[in-house]
C-alpha cells in the first residue's frame, strides 16, 4: 500500500517550554492535537528514522520541514520539534503507523507493539496457507499480549488493516462469546485511516487504495534576502498577552500577505519593479529575547558588618514593600524596565546581550541557511526601538565655539556600544517609539553617522547621535501614548511638518474616503495650473498634511525648512523620518490609546510598509 506512514506534529501540549519569562516544566499531559506534516515533509522525516543508527550525530537525524519556513527543528531520534532561532516550547512528533478510532497517531510504545504482534500474525497467516485465517487462528488461539497496558490486554488482528486491543475482564469475554471485533480500535497505515474517516469502504487488500492527496511541496525553502531582527519594550516579564516569538509569527504572517497583496497590484499596474519581491515576501522576521538575561540587582558592600560574607547582592524586588502586590508586581515588570534602562550599568548590560544576541542568530540562521546573503535591518517595539537606536548609534559630543567637546551634564542614556554587530544595518524601524524622549534627555541631536555637514550645536544639546543605517524609519499611531515624533531631534524648523501618512490598505469604507481625497487633489492640481493664487489657497486649505509650512512662516523659514530636509535624506532616501498610520474612521483617539501600542504587530499597515522600505519601492502608495 502507498502512504503507509506520515509523521504528525503535536499542537497543543508542549513537552516543555523555554519561552523566556515564562518556561514552565513538563505537565505530563497528552497531547490530543496532531496535525500531519505536509508529504514532502514526512518523507523526508521517514527516510532519517529508517537511516538512523545508534551512532547517528544529531545532523543525521534533523531535518528543517519546509512548512516551518526553516525555523524549527524536527529531530527523528528524539521525536520532537523545536524553534532553532529563539527559546520556545519543544513538541511532541509521532511516527504515524498506527491510529486510534479518532484517526489520530498512537504512542510510540504502543504502536511498537502493535507493529511487533501484526508481523507475527502475518506469520501465522502465511503459514496457513490455504486454510481460513479466522479459521485458524481461532483454532490456535491467536492473541498476542501487550506490555504497559491494561492488566491481562492483548491484540486481535481482525484485517491487515484493523486490531482490537481487548483485556480478560468479564465484559470483554461476553463480548468476545459474540463476536471477536470488540475492545478498543485501532487502524494500520495512513491511507487506510484517511479512507475511513471519509466513510468509504474499505477495498480488498489486494487492491490498492487511490487517495486524493495534495500535491508535493517543492523541496525547497523560500528565498529570503532579508532579515528583520525584532527587539521587544516592556512587559514580557508579565505572564498575559503574546509572546514576542508569537508576536513576529503575526507579524511574519502580515507581511506575507501584504506581498501576495502588492505583487498583485504592481502586476496589474506593469510596475518596473513587479518582480523585486520573491515569493513568499522574501523576509523573515526573527524574535530578540533579551529581557530573560538581564537581572536588575546590584552588589553592595556592608562595611557595619565585619565577617566573611561582606558582600550581597541586593535585588530590585528586595526594595518592594508589601502592600498591592499585584499592581507592584506590574511595576516592577513593565514600569521599571524605563529607569533602570536609563542608568548607565543597566543600559550597558542591556546593549552588550543584546548585540551578542543578534550576532549569534544571524551566525546561526547563515549556518543553517548557507545560501543567505542578503540584507539585515532591526526593529524594535517600545523601549525595544530605544534599544536598537543605540546598538546602531554612537554618541560624539558637539564641538563648542573654541573647539573642545563640551561636557554634558546628563548621565541618563547613551554611551558608546560595548560590542558592533556583525553586519552592516540597512533599515531601523522605530515602532510606537519614545526614542526622541530619550535623546532630549541626553541632549543629543541626530545626525547621519557619515555626514561632513559640521553640526551647529542647538540652544541646550550638547551632543549628537549617528545611527549607522542606511535608512532610519520612525512608525508610530497617532493615538499611542508611548510613541514620540523624531524629527524635531534633527531640526527645530521640522516641527511643524506633519508626518507622512502610511498607506491604508486595511480596504472597506476609508478606502473609499481615501479615493475622494484623490480626486479633491486632482481638482485643485487642476485649479492650480490656471489659477495660481487660488491655487495656493487651495493647496494650503485642502491638503492639511501636506509638507508645505503655515502660511504665517515666512519665505527664508521655508527655505532652511527645505534645506533640512534635503540633509534629512542622509538618514532616509524619502527626505523624512516620521511615518503615521492613518486612523479607523469612527475611531475613538482615548480608546484607542490603550490599545494602539501593541497592535502594530497584526497592523496590515505596518507590514505593508516595512516591506515596501526593505525593497525600497517608495513610489507606490
Amino acid at each position: 500500500m502507498v502512504d503507509l506512514y506520515r509523521w504528525f506534529r503535536a499542537t497543543d501540549v508542549a513537552k516543555v517550554d523555554e519561552t523566556p519569562l515564562r518556561a514552565s516544566k513538563a505537565t505530563g499531559k497528552v497531547p490530543q492535537v496532531w496535525q500531519p506534516f505536509t508529504d514532502t515533509d514526512s518523507s523526508i522525516l521517514e527516510n532519517l528514522y529508517n537511516n538512523l543508527t545508534d551512532e547517528s550525530s544529531k545532523e543525521d537525524c534533523c531535518f528543517l520541514p519546509y512548512e516551518f519556513d526553516g525555523l524549527y527543528e524536527a529531530n527523528v531520534k528524539n521525536l520532537e520539534y523545536y524553534p532553532i532561532f529563539w527559546s520556545g516550547a519543544t513538541y511532541e512528533i509521532r511516527r504515524g503507523l498506527w491510529f486510534d478510532s479518532n484517526y489520530k497517531p498512537i504512542t510510540s510504545d504502543l504502536a511498537e507493539q502493535l507493529e511487533d504482534s501484526y508481523k507475527k500474525y502475518r506469520q501465522l497467516v502465511d503459514a496457513a496457507a490455504d486454510e481460513s485465517v479466522a479459521q485458524y487462528v481461532s483454532e490456535n488461539e491467536s492473541r498476542f499480549p501487550l506490555k504497559n497496558e491494561s492488566e491481562g490486554s492483548f491484540v486481535y488482528y481482525e484485517s491487515n488493516s484493523i486490531a482490537w486491543v481487548q483485556t480478560n475482564a468479564f465484559k470483554h469475554k461476553i463480548q468476545r462469546a459474540l463476536s471477536m471485533n470488540t475492545g478498543t480500535k485501532y487502524i494500520r497505515g495512513w491511507d487506510v485511516a484517511q479512507f475511513l474517516k471519509d466513510k468509504k469502504p474499505l477495498p480488498d487488500p489486494s487492491t490498492p487504495i487511490d487517495l486524493e492527496r495534495e500535491l508535493p511541496k517543492p523541496a525547497t525553502h523560500r528565498k529570503v534576502d532579508h532579515l528583520i531582527f525584532a527587539i521587544h519594550g516592556i512587559g514580557q516579564k508579565m505572564d498575559i498577552g503574546t509572546t514576542l516569538a508569537e508576536d513576529c509569527d503575526i507579524f511574519r504572517k502580515c507581511i506575507s500577505d501584504s506581498a501576495i497583496a502588492l505583487k498583485t497590484k504592481m502586476e496589474s499596474m506593469n510596475h518596473a519593479m513587479k518582480d523585486v519581491i520573491p515569493d513568499g515576501s522574501g523576509v523573515q522576521v526573527l524574535p530578540i529575547q533579551w529581557r530573560s538575561q538581564v537581572s536588575f540587582s546590584v552588589g553592595v558592600t556592608d562595611h557595619v558588618v565585619h565577617d566573611d560574607e561582606h558582600e550581597e547582592e541586593i535585588a530590585y524586588a528586595d526594595l518592594l514593600p508589601d502592600g498591592i502586590p499585584a499592581i507592584r508586581t506590574i511595576i516592577r515588570d513593565v514600569a521599571a524596565d524605563i529607569p533602570l534602562y536609563m542608568t548607565e550599568r543597566f543600559r550597558n548590560i542591556v546593549l552588550t546581550n543584546v548585540t551578542r544576541d543578534i550576532n549569534e542568530a544571524y551566525r546561526n540562521y547563515k549556518k543553517h541557511h548557507p545560501d543567505f546573503d542578503g540584507k539585515v535591518s532591526l526593529l524594535g517595539h517600545s523601549l525595544g526601538s530605544v534599544i536598537a537606536f543605540d546598538v546602531c548609534s554612537h554618541l560624539e559630543d558637539i564641538p563648542n565655539e573654541d573647539g573642545a567637546a563640551t561636557q554634558s551634564s546628563s548621565n541618563h542614556h547613551l554611551t558608546l556600544k560595548p560590542t558592533q554587530l556583525d553586519f552592516e544595518v540597512d533599515n531601523l524601524f522605530l515602532v510606537g517609539s519614545p526614542t526622541s524622549m530619550f535623546l532630549l534627555l541626553a541632549e543629543a541631536c541626530l545626525r547621519p553617522a557619515l555626514s561632513k555637514v559640521p553640526v551647529q550645536q542647538p540652544i541646550l544639546l550638547k551632543k549628537v547621535a549617528r545611527p549607522s543605517t542606511k535608512a532610519l524609519y520612525n512608525i508610530y499611531h497617532p493615538n499611542d501614548p508611548v510613541a514620540h515624533r523624531l524629527e524635531p531631534m534633527f531640526s527645530q524648523r521640522l516641527t511643524s511638518l506633519k508626518p507622512v501618512p502610511i498607506a491604508y490598505n486595511k480596504g472597506g469604507l476609508t478606502n473609499t474616503l481615501k479615493e475622494i481625497e484623490s480626486a479633491k487633489a486632482k481638482t485643485q492640481d487642476y485649479i492650480s495650473k490656471f489659477m495660481p493664487r487660488f491655487g495656493e489657497f487651495a493647496k494650503d486649505q485642502i491638503d492639511k498634511g501636506s509638507t508645505e509650512v503655515p502660511k504665517a512662516v515666512t519665505k527664508d523659514a521655508n527655505e532652511l525648512q527645505k534645506d533640512a530636509i534635503d540633509r534629512l535624506k542622509l538618514l532616509n532616501p524619502h527626505g523624512r523620518l516620521d511615518f503615521a498610520l492613518q486612523e479607523f474612521l469612527m475611531e475613538n483617539p482615548y480608546i484607542s490609546s490603550m490599545v494602539v501600542h501593541f497592535g502594530y504587530w497584526g497592523d496590515l499597515d505596518v507590514a505593508s510598509f516595512v516591506l515596501k522600505a526593505v525593497y525600497g519601492i517608495y513610489d507606490l502608495q
